[in-house]
């Protein structure tokens, strides 16, 4: 969270951070100046405890839902999602049907071809490949970001004949070692 934060501090746009009740407790380890263009959200916890359902479908249902009222609320042009895969496979009817103009984009950090082949079970490959093909044959998203894999990238790309899959390099922090002791 900490670079797209940063990033978007250095912008003129409005950006508006919507996290969930955990981050309260978190948000000691992030370095996150007050900035005139960024609102940050925090969701109340009965609010996000469905999307949190062990049952993946309903998960991603109450996940979408959040997403849909957060995009009515603010009347957001553009989304930036992070763990894209988990609003799957709502998003992009909702998208379709709701806010047809509205831009999306995602990042996930999962690469799926591997953890195909680290071994995972037969229903997981098969939900995993139905996200991957939703992802790139709808017209619902922008980019999708695969944090530190480019190969992945390249791969989705070829396999589903698309240009949506884009390497992010994951940023290096500065670590100052001033006032650190020995």
């Amino acid at each position: 969270y900490n670079h797209l934060y940063c990033a978007a501090a250095k912008r003129n746009d409005e950006y508006i951070f919507i996290v969930d009740s955990q981050f309260e407790q978190r948000k000691k380890d992030y370095n996150w100046p007050d900035a005139g263009n960024i609102k940050i959200e925090i969701l109340d916890e009965k609010y996000t405890k469905r999307a949190k359902d062990k049952n993946l479908i309903l998960s991603a249902f109450w996940r979408t839902k959040i997403l849909y009222d957060a995009i009515k609320r603010h009347k957001a042009d553009h989304v930036l999602l992070l763990e894209t895969q988990f609003f799957l496979p709502f998003l992009p009817l909702i998208k379709r049907l709701a806010f047809p103009k509205v831009s999306i984009s995602g990042i996930m950090f999962r690469s799926y071809p591997y953890r195909w082949k680290n071994g995972c079970s037969t229903l997981a490959i098969i939900q995993d490949k139905m996200k991957l093909w939703l992802m790139s044959k709808t017209s619902c998203f922008g980019k999708i970001f695969m944090v530190n894999d480019g190969t992945t990238a390249c791969f989705l790309n070829r396999k589903y004949r698309t240009d949506i899959y884009r390497f992010l390099p994951d940023p290096i922090m500065k670590i100052s070692i001033e006032n650190h002791e020995d």
